[in-house]
């Protein structure tokens, strides 16, 4: 018996639980943030960085930093919102790299079991369903291949 299909129909099976997990828990944690504490910080990088996709045409991506502290210790994060993919159209990178500008003061929402955990966005956005939406894909791919091999098979 060929068990090849089973083991790339396990592996999609696998990978689709493993990528599912991981949004269910930043879709979780996103919901959370609107709870946690917050503290001030300050922006100190704000840039628009362009990369080349694979048909060599541009894409662009936002990199946002910010320091805050809490109980004394200081953080530094990157993390806008919880979930969040910050590489798309240029329009949609500039608008966050304008609205956080080096110096500018931020409230900052920080996870009070892990500190070093914050956003400056809290809250449930669509992007946090995004890896949701691929583990989804990977589990359905996986289980309908290995069943129309067994089905083709007896």
């Amino acid at each position: 018996m060929d068990w090849t299909i089973y083991i790339i129909s396990g592996a999609f099976v696998l990978t689709g639980i493993l990528v599912g997990t991981k949004a269910c828990r930043t879709v979780i944690q996103a919901r959370k943030s609107t709870r946690w504490p917050k503290t001030d910080g300050m922006v100190t990088l704000s840039e628009l960085k362009t990369h080349q996709d694979r048909e060599g045409g541009n894409c662009f991506s936002c990199q946002i930093a910010y320091t805050y502290q809490v109980g004394g210790i200081s953080y530094v994060g990157d993390a806008i919102r919880m979930g969040m993919i910050s590489s798309g159209s240029k329009q949609y990178s500039e608008s966050f790299v304008s609205k956080y500008k080096p110096g500018d003061h931020v409230s900052v929402f920080y996870d009070p079991e892990k500190p070093a955990t914050a956003v400056i966005e809290p809250g449930l956005y669509h992007q946090a369903f995004s890896n949701l939406v691929v583990g989804g894909v990977f589990l359905v791919a996986g289980i309908l291949t290995a069943i129309h091999y067994w089905r083709a098979r007896t």
